[in-house]
């Protein structure tokens, strides 16, 4: 029997999920988390699935590539399987750099082709979204190669563009933060560089994009 663990921080998502799963005889439900950190903490108890289904976009906390990175190093025998809103390649890349065997789209597989795709990852094969047109050598390519906009980007230039994203004027954030305008502005321009983009609004809406901003 493959034992399920399921991590989404939509609760009434998160409660339909784990019965459909319950549903198939082969399948076990052993966990469900709400957050990254309570996936994590549970895992780390000793609560350690065959499969983790895991949302991606989960910006309060711990987002699902942090989940990915951590037990991609810490505990890479999990099978992780991201089941996510988000629809551009850019967040399937990021989270097959991290260990994920598979990529669902949430609204676009029913319960019988999730089951499947467990079943798939299960017997060592990989699922992606049909549009995700990457052969076997550029799959294996993006497994080793760094993403700046993930790897690089730190909390405190995080805090800044959150607070932006949020409505808070540019000129009261050194003031919400206790920093100068001056580090603000080294820090805003640390994520452009790593994000590719030039001004706030293009740096939120490609945060968005990915999922590390709602």
């Amino acid at each position: 029997m493959v034992s399920v663990m399921v991590c989404d921080d939509c609760a009434s998502l998160l409660d339909f999920v784990v019965r459909a799963i319950a549903e198939f005889s082969d399948f076990k439900v052993v966990g469900k988390a709400a957050s990254g950190e309570e996936c994590i903490e549970l895992i780390e108890k000793g609560n350690i699935p065959d499969v983790l289904l895991l949302d991606v976009s989960m910006p309060k906390g711990m987002s699902g590539y942090e989940v990915a990175m951590h037990l991609k190093q810490k505990l890479p025998i999990i099978k992780i399987i991201a089941f996510s809103a988000l629809t551009d390649d850019l967040a399937t890349i990021a989270m097959i750099r991290f260990g994920t065997k598979a990529f669902v789209v949430k609204g676009h597989v029913v319960a019988d082709e999730l089951a499947e795709i467990i079943r798939l990852v299960m017997a060592d094969g990989e699922y992606y979204p049909p549009k995700f047109r990457y052969n076997k050598s550029k799959i294996d390519e993006i497994k080793k190669t760094p993403i700046p906009w993930l790897e690089k980007i730190k909390p405190e230039e995080m805090e800044v563009i959150k607070l932006i994203a949020n409505d808070c004027p540019q000129k009261q954030v050194p003031d919400q933060l206790k920093i100068s305008s001056s580090l603000m502005g080294k820090r805003l321009n640390k994520l452009f560089k790593k994000t590719n983009t030039h001004n706030a609004i293009g740096l939120i809406n490609f945060l968005r994009k990915v999922g590390l901003l709602k």
